[in-house]
């Protein structure tokens, strides 16, 4: 068979067909598209219906400036805007679309039906477009605004509507446009419908928090910080960073709760993504992800949005300093309003629960400074009339009858018992507490006002070691212990080359290892800060972590090296002494939110009175 090889020039419609496939890919480009137009027409109410995830029918109707009959037919145009006119204005897009950009491509797909009307018109106007052409106009009577029919997206492109998702696939990406959209303009009233089905409605109240309230799990919304907006000081270029995130336990298994706006438009970004999750630092548990809902506005020369057609993807100019103020945000407010997670205690009322509380086999104290005490009678506890609060630092007078007067204005406390930064000021530092005991060997519990606080000791001694040895490695002061004999080190060819590796920077931390032979070595010294770790199996295990990311060919950071070495802090089921306790509680009152331990998980859950009585039915 004779190939033709000669050029020709394209139909119209073909190249409409072909530009299509840019801009809508699939039904929610369509919507995407429509609901910017709406936005820039600066409507204040819009509403999306589709059926059969968009494929068979799409309505976006709004309530903005509208299209004037003469322009109609021009705005279905390709290349029509209202938003440019010359090359310049390429660079200083403040709009979300160009009235008309995606209308072409949609109409040469698609058939379409357009009623709108502007605030002077006498009347609206109805309009059906098919194969890029409009095909009838007409006066009509319709509200002020704009609404746009999709008829059987794709019905005329087979091969292209094969590649469609199923109905259901494409009506979640519709779902999510539409969430995202609505976070976009909180001033803005949306509503969706899906197969006659209402499935998000905001109020266009200009609260960020109750359109999360309306759209995002009751869980997850109530764990969300409303920061306050950064700001580059003294600059001539504006970044601004606002929006909502997540508590530090509060996290997901991948990355589709966080959501980035640059100037209103929805955008994907894996360097807002890492920017956004480095501020979180080492509160972060491995392989969790926050949540956050993140405005940035920035001067248009700092941003491109013409890298790709559908304006989800965008470049921007000054990385460096647009992570600086993202993560400055995210710090700061994860400071000033990390709150607890609190635990929902559900009482158990099976007889084979019972059983096994009354089998758990508690630890007998050690010394007679372990914190184990009898109960009470109800005779001794109506003759207790100790104060509410005590210090643990007189321990010559047993904690249950130790006085110390440490009250908290009861409205402030009420209004911010649950911030971690008020525990640590507050609480700890004010020694405004009733320490209640340890409970298996592994939680510390203090009662203060109406909550109770468990402690994570492992955890929060951890947190502990990890920022004095922090501290100790930037200022270059590390203290070391050295240890009488040293612990000898039999090591494998490969452990032995890790160690040969890293063996600067151990040095640099405190972790003193000295050859002892072909595959030997000797620890001779540990940081001040570790103690003396019991054993060498800490040692082998920290070796074990740095040959798995030499094996990845990954370099480590000092900083990783330090946060895998605090693992063995003081460790669950340790019997401590109150003196022990003490410094515990004294060392926590210096520590920042979040508190988290290096390795992401929570040092501190509380409890609430209220929580309590409802378990009892009080309440």
């Amino acid at each position: 068979m004779k190939i033709n090889h000669k050029i020709y020039h394209l139909d119209q419609q073909v190249v409409n067909q072909i530009a299509a496939g840019e801009v809508i890919e699939a039904p929610h480009s369509a919507v995407k598209e429509l609901v910017e137009n709406a936005i820039d027409a600066q409507a204040t109410e819009i509403r999306v219906e589709i059926t059969k995830g968009g494929k068979r029918f799409i309505k976006v109707t709004d309530n903005g400036a509208g299209i004037n009959a003469e322009e109609l037919e021009t705005a279905f145009l390709p290349h029509t805007t209202s938003k440019l006119r010359k090359l310049e204005d390429l660079e200083h897009i403040a709009s979300l679309g160009f009235r008309g950009e995606a209308l072409a491509s949609i109409s040469s797909v698609s058939r379409v039906e357009v009623y709108t009307r502007t605030a002077d018109a006498a009347h609206g106007t109805y309009a059906v477009f098919e194969n890029s052409r409009m095909q009838s106009q007409k006066p009509v009577g319709c509200p002020e605004g704009t609404s746009i029919l999709i008829h059987d997206l794709f019905s005329n492109t087979p091969a292209r509507l094969k590649y469609l998702k199923s109905d259901g696939a494409e009506s979640s990406r519709i779902t999510e446009l539409m969430t995202r959209m609505a976070l976009s303009k909180t001033d803005i009233a949306f509503q969706y419908v899906n197969n006659n089905n209402i499935m998000l409605t905001t109020l266009g109240d200009h609260s960020i928090v109750t359109a999360v309230e309306s759209i995002f799990p009751r869980e997850l919304a109530s764990a969300m910080i409303q920061g306050e907006e950064e700001k580059v000081p003294s600059s001539d270029q504006s970044i601004s960073v606002s929006g909502l995130i997540g508590q530090s336990h509060m996290t997901r298994g991948n990355r589709s709760y966080q959501i980035f706006f640059v100037n209103n438009r929805l955008v994907r970004s894996s360097f807002l993504s890492a920017a956004f999750e480095g501020a979180y630092g080492e509160s972060l548990m491995v392989r969790r992800h926050p949540v956050g809902i993140l405005y940035l506005n920035l001067s248009p020369s700092l941003v491109d949005v013409n890298v790709h057609p559908s304006k989800t993807t965008v470049k921007f100019m000054d990385e460096e300093l647009i992570g600086e103020v993202l993560k400055r945000f995210v710090a700061k407010n994860l400071r000033h309003y990390a709150t607890f997670a609190s635990t929902k205690i559900l009482p158990s009322t099976s007889e084979s629960s019972l059983q096994k509380q009354n089998s758990v086999d508690h630890q007998t104290p050690k010394n007679n400074e372990s914190l184990g005490q009898p109960m009470k009678t109800v005779e001794e506890v109506s003759n207790d009339k100790t104060s509410k609060y005590y210090d643990l630092s007189n321990r010559a007078i047993p904690p249950t009858v130790q006085e110390n007067l440490y009250e908290l204005p009861e409205t402030e406390e009420k209004n911010h018992s649950d911030k971690q930064s008020y525990f640590i000021q507050q609480v700890i530092r004010n020694k405004a507490y009733r320490f209640a005991g340890q409970i298996f060997n592994t939680y510390l519990l203090l009662e203060s006002d109406e909550s109770i606080y468990y402690i994570d000791q492992h955890a929060a001694h951890e947190r502990v070691v990890y920022e004095s040895m922090m501290k100790a490695y930037q200022q270059e002061s590390v203290s070391v212990q050295q240890l009488m004999d040293g612990q000898i080190l039999q090591l494998s060819a490969e452990e032995a080359e890790v160690v040969s590796l890293y063996e600067n920077q151990l040095f640099k931390i405190g972790i003193e290892i000295q050859k002892y032979g072909t595959l030997s070595y000797r620890l001779m010294g540990v940081p001040y800060e570790m103690g003396t770790p019991v054993g060498i199996e800490w040692i082998l295990d920290l070796i074990d972590d740095l040959k798995e990311s030499y094996r990845n060919k990954r370099t480590v950071p000092t900083e990783k090296i330090i946060r895998t070495a605090c693992r063995y802090s003081i460790m669950a089921r340790d019997s401590l002494s109150y003196s022990e306790i003490n410094s515990l509680l004294e060392q926590l009152g210096e520590l920042t939110p979040p508190l988290t331990c290096p390795h992401g998980r929570p040092i501190i859950v509380q409890l609430r009175l209220y929580d309590i009585e409802k378990m009892f039915k009080r309440v």
